[in-house]
């Protein structure tokens, strides 16, 4: 994941961004969502949640999050 940050300039539209590997809490434990909303100290309207699995967003829409289906980087990254 870090490589996609740093490769497509992500950080650059994001104020921050958290991903399951570096806090070591796994989708679709609630915890993750909660943690991400204690650390920016934000609402969940203010949050934009991006993942590739419906499952997970679906925790993010039940905390309020927008959510948006991730589907696949064309070219493919290796």
């Amino acid at each position: 994941m870090e490589y996609r940050i740093n490769h497509f300039k992500l950080d650059k539209y994001f104020d921050e961004y958290i991903t399951s590997g570096f806090i070591g809490i796994t989708k679709p434990n609630k915890e993750i969502y909660l943690y991400l909303l204690r650390k920016t100290k934000e609402i969940p309207q203010n949050i934009l949640f991006i993942d590739d699995n419906i499952e997970n967003l679906n925790v993010g829409k039940t905390l309020g999050f927008h959510t948006h289906k991730f589907n696949e980087i064309w070219p493919p990254l290796d």
